[in-house]
C-alpha cells in the first residue's frame, strides 16, 4: 500500500526533463515586450521522442521569459510521461511553474497535483493502479537528481488515502522518501462507501461509516519516515511505526513493505519490539476523531477525541476482551490479488496476553503465550486465523477467575449401590491458574468468531494447575504429548495426554510435616474441565495406571477421578495395598477428600501381620485372586489347614463390598463375608477389622471354624457304670497315649469380637460350638488360643461359656450357667447354678461342679462343702 504511493512519486522527474529539453530548443522570436517580460508564447507544445517512441510531452497555455534572474515561467501546465519504454502513463499538472537555467532548478510553488498510472493510451494496459496525489512548493535540483518539496503531501490509490510533510524523489537513483509525518488510511472492499461518487482524482481521505464487525473498519498506517526503492520494490518505514484498525493497534521501531511488479503488497517485515493490541468492544474510527482509544500504559499514547477526559475514558461494568503481544520482529506474508494477510512469523521471545472479563472489583481471566518464535495462517475475506505454531521454549498460561460454582456432576461419581457415608461435595476455587510448557506447540482456530479451538504439544509437554485456593495443592501433568480442545470463548474444555501420562500433586502449604505429593501414571489420561474457572472437574486415565499416596499404593487398568465428589474409581483388575492391607475388587473407589476407600464385587483383601507390616509390601503379596482358605468342613465351614499365615498373624478376607479409613486403620466388609486367619474362619454377612486394635468383630450373624488339638484316645466306660470314678484321661496311663490329629471346632453366634492380642475370640448371644460329637449353646463364649508361635500354628486352647450353658453328647447332655472347656485334654467343667448332666438311660447327675470328657463317658463331681453330690437312676423295668 505504501510502496504503491511512493513508487509513484516518480512522475515529479517529468519536471526535470521539461527543462532539459527546453534549453535544447529555441522558442520562436517575438517582439519586445514591456517590463521584465523578455518573451511570451501561447498555446506551447512540447513532445520528446526516443526511437519513435514518446518519451513525455509538455503542453502549457502559455509561457513567460523574465528578465530578471532569466527564469521562464508556464502556466497552466500538463506534462504527460511515458517513460523510456512507453509503458507508462503519468500526469502532472499545476497552474505556474518556474525554470531557472543557471541553477538548472525547476520549481512550482503553487499547487501540484500529480497521477500516476493514468489512462494509457488507446490499446495499451500497464495493470497498475492510478494513483493520485496533491502537494506544493515543488523543486527539482539537478545536483543530485532530487525532486524535493517540504510542504504537505496528499495521495489516494484505490482504497488508498494518505498524507505526509515533504519528499525527496532521486530521479537517477530511483528511490522516493517522504520525509515525516506519514499517515495512510485504507478502507476495506466492507466500507460503507461508494468509490464512484468520489472523485476518482481527488487525494481526499474518504469520509465512511464502519460497517459490521471489526473487520470493516478503517486501517490506518502511521509512520516518522517512508522510503521506496523502484529497483527492489521495498518500502523502508521508520519508526515509530504504527497501524490501526478500529480496536487493533500495531506499534515497532521500523518496518520494511515488499511490493511485487504491479506494486500490490506481497510481504511486510516489522522490527524492534513489535507490539499489537486489541480490544474487543471498541468500534472503528481514526484515532483522534472523537472515540477515545484506550492503550497499554507501555504504548504510546493517542489524542482523544474532543470534549474527553479521564472520567469519560474509565471503564464501567465489565472489561472488554483484550489482546497485547510483543516480539522483537513480526513478518507477515500477503495475498497480492487480495491484500489480505495469509500467514504471519514472530520472533525473538514473543508473548501474547489475552485478557476476558474483569470490572467491577473482579479479577480477569488472563491468558498468555510465550515463545521464541510463533507462526500463524490466516484464511477467508478477513483474515481469519486458521492455524499457528509456537516453537522454542513454548509456555501457555491461563489464569481463569469467576464466582466460585460447583461444577456439574461427571462420569467417575459414587456408585448409587455404595452404601458409604456421603461425602460433600466441594465448591471449586474462584481462580486457578494453567501452565502448559512444550518444545513445540501447534493450534487450530474455529473459522467463525476467532476463538481457539484445539492445541496440542509437538512431543512431550507438561501442565501446572496452581488453584488460589490454600487448601489444594498444585498439580503437575505430563505427558508424551498433549491434546486440548477449547469452548467458542478460547477456555480450556478438555485435556488429553498420550504416549504415557503422569500427574504429582502437591500437598496444600497447611498440610502436617511428612504429607508427601500424591502421584498417579497411566498411558492416556483424558481430563475435563470447567471452562468459567478452570478448575478440573473429572479425569479418566487408562493404560497401566499407578497411583501413589505416601504408604498407600494402587493399580488398574483404568481410572476415573470427579472433582465434585472427590473420588477416583479404579476397574479393570484394581489393586489397592499399602504396609497393612492389599485390596483387590472387580471397582475400588479411593475418596481423597475423606482418605477412605471402597471395594466393590468379589473383594478380595488381606490385612499383614505385625511381622510383615514391618517390611515393604508388594502389590502381588497377600491372597491371590480365587484362592481359599482349605476344605469343607462338615458344619459347612471351610476347615483352614496350616499356612504360613497362621505364623505371621495376616488375616485374609473375601466379601462382596468394602469400605476402609485408612487413618483409623479400619475397614468395612459387607455381603458374603469370609475371613481366615490360618486355620482360623470367620463367615458373616458383615465384617469389622480394627488394624490398629488388631480386632475382628461382626453383629450380623457370625459363624466362625477353628482347629482344637487332639484330646487322647478315649478312655472305656459307660457313663453310670462303676467306672463313674474311674481314673481321669490325666492319669498315669495317659503318658503313653497316640496323639491324635488336630480336629475341627465350629462356633456359631449373633455378635463376635476376635482379639489379635491375647489370642481371644468372644461370641455373643445364641451361641453355638461344635467340635467332634459335642455340641454347646450358650449366651456368651470366650474362645481362648494358643500363641502364634506355638508348634503347629494357633489352635484352640480353651472356651469358657456363660448363661444358659447346655452341652449335647450322643448319649447324654449337660445345663448349667457357667463351663470351661480344656481343648488339649478334652475336659469340660460345669458349674453355677446347679449343673446336671442327664443320659440316655435317664439318670440324673448333679453337683457343685460337674467333670467330664469329650472321648469317653468319665464323670467327676464335686458337691463341695454345703451341697452334697446327687446321682438318680431310672432302673428298667
Amino acid at each position: 500500500m505504501a510502496g504503491t504511493v511512493a513508487a509513484t512519486l516518480l512522475v515529479v522527474v517529468a519536471a526535470y526533463r521539461f527543462r532539459s529539453s527546453r534549453q535544447d530548443r529555441s522558442l520562436p522570436a517575438r517582439a519586445a515586450l514591456p517590463g521584465n517580460v523578455n518573451q511570451q508564447l501561447s498555446g506551447y507544445t512540447f513532445t520528446r521522442s526516443e526511437g519513435g517512441r514518446r518519451i513525455f510531452t509538455v503542453r502549457a497555455v502559455r509561457t513567460v521569459a523574465l528578465k530578471q534572474g532569466g527564469t521562464t515561467e508556464l502556466e497552466d501546465v500538463v506534462v504527460d510521461v511515458f517513460g523510456r519504454e512507453g509503458d507508462r502513463h503519468d500526469v502532472l499538472r499545476t497552474g505556474l511553474a518556474e525554470y531557472n537555467p543557471q541553477s538548472g532548478n525547476f520549481s512550482s510553488r503553487g499547487s501540484v497535483e500529480i497521477e500516476l498510472n493514468a489512462d494509457p493510451p488507446p490499446g495499451g494496459s500497464n495493470g497498475r493502479q492510478p494513483a493520485y496525489l496533491e502537494t506544493s512548493n515543488v523543486t527539482f535540483r539537478q545536483q543530485g537528481s532530487l525532486v524535493v518539496s517540504d510542504a504537505p503531501v496528499r495521495f489516494r490509490a484505490g482504497p488508498v488515502s494518505g498524507s505526509a510533510l515533504g519528499m525527496t524523489y532521486a530521479t537517477k537513483d530511483g528511490w522516493v522518501e517522504l520525509e515525516k509525518d506519514v499517515r495512510v488510511e485504507l478502507q476495506p472492499a466492507a466500507q460503507n462507501v461508494t468509490l464512484a461518487a468520489h472523485d476518482p482524482k481527488s487525494t481526499i481521505p474518504f469520509k465512511a461509516t464502519a460497517g459490521p464487525g471489526l473487520e470493516a473498519g478503517v486501517v490506518w498506517l502511521t509512520a516518522q519516515r517512508l522510503r521506496y526503492d523502484k529497483d527492489s520494490r521495498e518500502v523502508a518505514l521508520r519508526g515509530p511505526v504504527e497501524l490501526t484498525q478500529g480496536n487493533r493497534r500495531i506499534v515497532a521501531g521500523r518496518g520494511t513493505v515488499f511490493l511485487d511488479s504491479r506494486n500490490r503488497l506481497t510481504e511486510m517485515l516489522l522490527c524492534d519490539e513489535v507490539r499489537a493490541f486489541e480490544t474487543a468492544d471498541r468500534s472503528s474510527a481514526s484515532p483522534g476523531e472523537g472515540v477515545a482509544i484506550r492503550y497499554s500504559a507501555s504504548s504510546r499514547p493517542t489524542p482523544s477525541g474532543p470534549g474527553s477526559s479521564p472520567e469519560m475514558q474509565r471503564e464501567r461494568g465489565p472489561l472488554p476482551e483484550a489482546l497485547e503481544a510483543s516480539a522483537q520482529r513480526a513478518r507477515g506474508i500477503f495475498d497480492p490479488a487480495s491484500g489480505q494477510l495469509r500467514k504471519l512469523v514472530a520472533e525473538g521471545g514473543f508473548q501474547a496476553d489475552s485478557r476476558r472479563g474483569g470490572g467491577d472489583r473482579k479479577q480477569p481471566s488472563v491468558s498468555r503465550l510465550e515463545a521464541e518464535q510463533f507462526e500463524m495462517t490466516f484464511e477467508g475475506v478477513h483474515s481469519e486465523p486458521r492455524s499457528g505454531v509456537a516453537s522454542g521454549n513454548v509456555r501457555l498460561s491461563v489464569n481463569s477467575s469467576a464466582t466460585s460454582v460447583a461444577p456439574k456432576a461427571v462420569r467417575g461419581g459414587r456408585p448409587p449401590e455404595a452404601k458409604t457415608a456421603r461425602a460433600t461435595v466441594k465448591v471449586q476455587p474462584a481462580t486457578q491458574t494453567e501452565t502448559m510448557t512444550a518444545a513445540e506447540m501447534t493450534f487450530d482456530f474455529r473459522a467463525v468468531g476467532r476463538s481457539l479451538k484445539r492445541a496440542q504439544t509437538v512431543g512431550a509437554g507438561k501442565l501446572v494447575l496452581v488453584p488460589q485456593n490454600p487448601a489444594q495443592g498444585a498439580q503437575t501433568i505430563t505427558a508424551g504429548q498433549f491434546v486440548m480442545a477449547f469452548d467458542d470463548r478460547s477456555r480450556l474444555e478438555t485435556l488429553s495426554g498420550l504416549s504415557g501420562t503422569r500427574s504429582v500433586s502437591d500437598p496444600p502449604a497447611g498440610a502436617p510435616p511428612g504429607v508427601g505429593p500424591r502421584e498417579t501414571s497411566s498411558e492416556r489420561l483424558e481430563a475435563a474441565f470447567d471452562p468459567p474457572t478452570g478448575a478440573l472437574v473429572a479425569a479418566l486415565q487408562s493404560g497401566n495406571f499407578q497411583f501413589s499416596d505416601g504408604e498407600q499404593k494402587a493399580s488398574a487398568e483404568q481410572a476415573e477421578y470427579s472433582s465434585p465428589t472427590q473420588a477416583l474409581t479404579l476397574t479393570g483388575h484394581p489393586k489397592v495395598w499399602d504396609t497393612v492391607t492389599r485390596v483387590n475388587a472387580e471397582r475400588v473407589l479411593l475418596h481423597l477428600d475423606t482418605d477412605t476407600a471402597e471395594g466393590i464385587g468379589k473383594v478380595q483383601s488381606t490385612h499383614f501381620g505385625a511381622e510383615t507390616a514391618s517390611r515393604p509390601v508388594q502389590a502381588g503379596a497377600g491372597l491371590k485372586p480365587g484362592a481359599t482358605s482349605g476344605s469343607v468342613s462338615s458344619g459347612g465351614v471351610k476347615s483352614g489347614g496350616a499356612t504360613p499365615n497362621a505364623a505371621t498373624g495376616t488375616t485374609n478376607v473375601l466379601a462382596d463390598r468394602m469400605l476402609a479409613t485408612r487413618p483409623g486403620q479400619w475397614v468395612h466388609y459387607e455381603g458374603h463375608v469370609r475371613a481366615w486367619q490360618g486355620a482360623d474362619v470367620v463367615e458373616a454377612t458383615s465384617l469389622d477389622y480394627n488394624g490398629k486394635e488388631r480386632r475382628l468383630s461382626s453383629g450380623s450373624g457370625v459363624v466362625t471354624s477353628h482347629l482344637a488339638p487332639a484330646s487322647g484316645i478315649p478312655a472305656t466306660g459307660i457313663l453310670g457304670s462303676s467306672t463313674l470314678s474311674g481314673p481321669a484321661s490325666s492319669g498315669p496311663g495317659a503318658a503313653g497315649r497316640k496323639k491324635e490329629q488336630s480336629h475341627p471346632l465350629t462356633v456359631r453366634a449373633d455378635h463376635l469380637d476376635f482379639f489379635d492380642e491375647g489370642r481371644k475370640a468372644s461370641y455373643r448371644g445364641n451361641v453355638e460350638l461344635e467340635t467332634e460329637s459335642t455340641k454347646l449353646r450358650a449366651d456368651r463364649l470366650d474362645v481362648y488360643f494358643q500363641a502364634e508361635s506355638a508348634p503347629g500354628g494357633s489352635e484352640v486352647e480353651r472356651a469358657v461359656a456363660d448363661g444358659h450353658v447346655r452341652v449335647t453328647q450322643p448319649g447324654r447332655r449337660a445345663t448349667g450357667d457357667h463351663l470351661e472347656y480344656e481343648a488339649a485334654a478334652g475336659r469340660i467343667v460345669m458349674k453355677g447354678g446347679s449343673p446336671a448332666l442327664y443320659d440316655e438311660a435317664r439318670s440324673f447327675t448333679t453337683g457343685q461342679r460337674l467333670t467330664f470328657f469329650i472321648h469317653d463317658d468319665k464323670l467327676l463331681v464335686d458337691g463341695g462343702e454345703k451341697s452334697r453330690a446327687l446321682s438318680e437312676y431310672r432302673m428298667p423295668q
